[in-house]
């Protein structure tokens, strides 16, 4: 399982030349908030428009004080990230698959919390294209094969590196058509030993993990993530639903969520996918916390049921066109 010669090569090479340059639901959106949008130039608009205005809207769907509960419930297959590192914890492949569970075609959505997020969506993408969605997923657990330090337990972060390495093993098992991979990358990793890690290191460890992945799959996208907003969005436009654009963060400070060449670098290296997903929560030069009546965020690190549903079409779009579905 280690990175051949050959694609350390081509990580330094890229990195030389870019220095240079079903499940239960919590279903409680209204009818007119979840329609979907049905173009990228309609979410847009509605971004610009939210970006513009200051008040909150009377009629938010998911209401305030239920976004924190609009995510789907688990089942334990979004592994908690005290669970030990294998996955005995997890309920396996038929109890977490999603779509058309019965159907011969697998696509596998793996990841940390960032993937379950897009469970809703995957779910509905699964039913309406005719596959059956597995989710392999452990909260605050990166995807790249290398233990990091982090601030709940070193015991966990050990954790994590067992929970990679069996649910890379699994997915080979599966033989999926395609993988998804969503993780939060951190800004500033750093080691067990609190050294910070290069953007190299980090680099040629997330590209070992997809070209394992690509020897149980030839497609495998990796799905960039959403910025990270300065304040819990819930509690910023409860605190001020006059002001609400303070709630959102502007495009500069967003990009470095999107232009990390982490995840376009590794693509480019070992033949996957990437798609960063800007244009789904940024305006013309805003990111807004409201895509009109929908709270985008259920916190500061996930995005409501509500909204990843009505991002659907688009992702459809996207994840036809990589031939995901």
């Amino acid at each position: 399982m280690s990175i051949s010669v050959s694609v350390r090569s081509v990580v330094v090479a890229v990195l030389s030349a870019l220095a240079m340059v079903g499940s239960t639901h919590c279903a409680m959106a209204s009818t007119k908030s979840a329609t979907p949008f049905a173009s990228q130039r309609a979410l847009t608009a509605t971004l610009n428009a939210s970006s513009m205005s200051q008040t909150l809207p009377n009629d938010l769907s998911p209401r305030l004080q239920d976004v924190s509960a609009d995510w789907t419930k688990t089942g334990g297959c979004l592994m908690s990230y005290d669970a030990s590192g294998a996955l005995s914890a997890w309920p396996g492949p038929t109890k977490c698959a999603r779509g058309d569970v019965k159907s011969a075609k697998t696509v596998v959505l793996f990841g940390d919390s960032q993937a379950w997020m897009w469970e809703p969506a995957f779910d509905a993408l699964g039913t309406s294209m005719g596959y059956r969605v597995v989710v392999i997923a452990r909260a605050s657990c990166e995807v790249a094969d290398l233990p990091l330090y982090d601030y709940h337990s070193a015991t966990s972060s050990t954790n994590c590196t067992s929970f990679r390495t069996a649910a890379l093993r699994e997915i080979v098992l599966l033989r999926p058509s395609a993988v998804v991979v969503a993780d939060l990358r951190p800004l500033w990793p750093e080691s067990m030993n609190q050294r910070p890690i290069s953007n190299g290191s980090y680099l040629e460890a997330l590209a070992k993990t997809v070209a394992i992945l690509r020897t149980a799959s030839p497609n495998v996208v990796l799905l960039g993530q959403h910025p990270i907003v300065p304040e819990d969005p819930t509690a910023c436009l409860s605190a001020h639903p006059t002001a609400t654009r303070g709630c959102g963060i502007s495009l500069a400070r967003a990009i470095p969520y999107f232009a990390d060449l982490t995840y376009a670098s590794v693509a480019a290296v070992t033949g996957a996918h990437f798609h960063s997903p800007m244009s789904w929560f940024c305006g013309s030069n805003f990111c807004p916390a409201l895509a009109g009546t929908t709270p985008i965020y259920t916190n500061r690190y996930h995005i409501t049921r509500t909204f990843a549903l009505r991002l659907v079409p688009l992702l459809k779009q996207l994840l036809v066109a990589d031939h995901v579905f």
